[in-house]
């Protein structure tokens, strides 16, 4: 699934609070246009290995691949399901494996973008169904060793979006950005491992880290998106286009500080068992929000999904 991407003028300020900006209202998670790839379509087969439980983070000891089989495994019924009636049907699987020319699996971003592409999934389907599926589509392609380091790697990744960072992001407001980035680097490094961190935050980080100095040396005075653009300098075509992505850039703050309030007022609802209040905040994810919207708004607004 892709996203459209940002104008240049605007991704400084954007992949910078990108990077830190889970909890926050204020940004827009959107993929580096840098980043983007092709990826075809895999058939897939069922795979009834048990997932590993997730455990300290650690270095992940490299296998081979072995040869694919030539026989093309029949759909499960997840797959038909995911195809035809899921909100990723009429898309294609996105990121990769991360592999090299002789079977090794190396941190790629590929696989965070397919973890993220899947995990789009959640309020359709449970956490642990969408991670079985992880493991038929790995298990179509790699090795055993290959596919439980892929599952330790998901688990490790599932870990890190359910942590309760301190340190929120006030977009209107660039001195929260490093106390945010040193928390959030420290908890990429320790759930994920120092390599597969890189991989999957060090673009954004990078971005981050330069945005932080940008503040520091304009005295750290809040700065808005448009104050890093010199408008005068414009012509009529690219100052309207501005305007309409300034547009729809309210629009879309809006709507998630509608979901915002709505999502708090279930929360605070005491007639609800927590399951109840999980499927509540999926379906009004659901409704609000479209297709790969959805990814953003969960991740903007806490609401991962059901466990």
């Amino acid at each position: 699934m892709r996203v459209r991407p940002q104008t240049p003028s605007r991704r400084l300020l954007t992949l910078g609070l990108t990077a830190l900006g889970l909890a926050s209202l204020g940004v827009l998670w959107l993929w580096s246009p840098a980043s983007e790839a092709h990826y075809e379509p895999v058939q897939l087969r069922t795979h009834t290995a048990p997932e590993p439980s997730a455990g300290p983070a650690q270095a992940l000891p490299m296998a081979s691949a072995t040869p694919a089989s030539p026989t093309a495994p029949a759909p499960s019924a997840f797959t038909n399901w995911l195809q035809q009636q899921s909100v990723l049907r009429g898309t294609e699987l996105d990121g990769g494996w991360g592999l090299v020319a002789n079977g090794e699996l190396q941190p790629s971003l590929a696989l965070r973008r397919r973890f993220d592409y899947l995990l789009q999934l959640q309020g359709q389907r449970k956490l642990d169904e969408i991670g079985a599926y992880l493991r038929e589509l790995a298990g179509q392609e790699l090795s055993a060793a290959n596919t439980e380091r892929v599952m330790t790697v998901w688990q490790r990744y599932l870990q890190l979006q359910q942590t309760r960072f301190r340190n929120k992001v006030n977009p209107q407001d660039l001195s929260t950005l490093a106390p945010a980035l040193t928390e959030q680097q420290e908890a990429r490094r320790r759930l994920l491992g120092p390599a597969w961190a890189h991989a999957f935050y060090g673009e954004e980080e990078s971005q981050a880290a330069t945005l932080i100095q940008a503040s520091a040396e304009t005295g750290g005075k809040p700065t808005a998106a448009t104050d890093l653009i010199d408008r005068s300098r414009l012509d009529a075509a690219a100052l309207s286009r501005l305007q309409e992505e300034d547009a729809a850039q309210a629009r879309w703050q809006a709507r998630l500080k509608a979901a915002a309030a709505q999502i708090q007022r279930l929360r605070q609802d005491k007639q609800l068992s927590e399951i109840q209040r999980q499927q509540a905040i999926q379906s009004l994810i659901e409704q609000s929000f479209e297709g790969g919207e959805r990814l953003r708004a969960r991740a903007l607004l806490g609401a991962g999904g059901p466990p």
